[in-house]
């Protein structure tokens, strides 16, 4: 089992259609695909969990990369995991308040941040903990 962790910030405004429809297309792949993992968006950014076999949600990694509704996408984690975070949702979701956005961002500080450039890896494990919490709150 592996994760995949990353940000990013969207080209254009989503509407709520375009994050329905976002969200129908996604868990409907990933269910087919054994993924799961959580989104989230605020601030015109996502934040997102992939969770599944590494060759599984690494193409689908590098199919984000070339979505063109993302730019300065950054991976914040790629390791191995012991078990899934998010084990019965296919992608859970939750938009968040600007303010919501920013406190979970901020279990990355700068250095975090800057860092995980050349280290993926280093992120704070109650970063997916406030995820897991924050996508509860919306799915179940």
């Amino acid at each position: 089992m592996h994760h995949i962790i990353y940000m990013s910030r969207v080209t254009a405004s989503l509407s709520a259609t375009d994050l329905v429809s976002l969200l129908g297309r996604a868990r409907q792949h990933n269910d087919q695909a054994g993924i799961t993992g959580a989104l989230v968006y605020g601030k015109q950014q996502f934040m997102q969990v992939l969770e599944g076999e590494q060759p599984v949600i690494t193409a689908l990694y590098h199919r984000i990369l070339q979505d063109a509704r993302h730019v300065a996408v950054f991976k914040l984690a790629d390791k191995p995991i012991a078990a899934r975070t998010f084990t019965t949702w296919a992608m859970a979701f939750r938009e968040l308040t600007p303010g919501e956005f920013t406190a979970l961002a901020g279990y990355l500080s700068p250095a975090q941040l800057a860092q995980t450039v050349f280290r993926p890896n280093s992120v704070n494990p109650l970063l997916l903990d406030r995820l897991r919490q924050l996508v509860a709150v919306d799915t179940e």
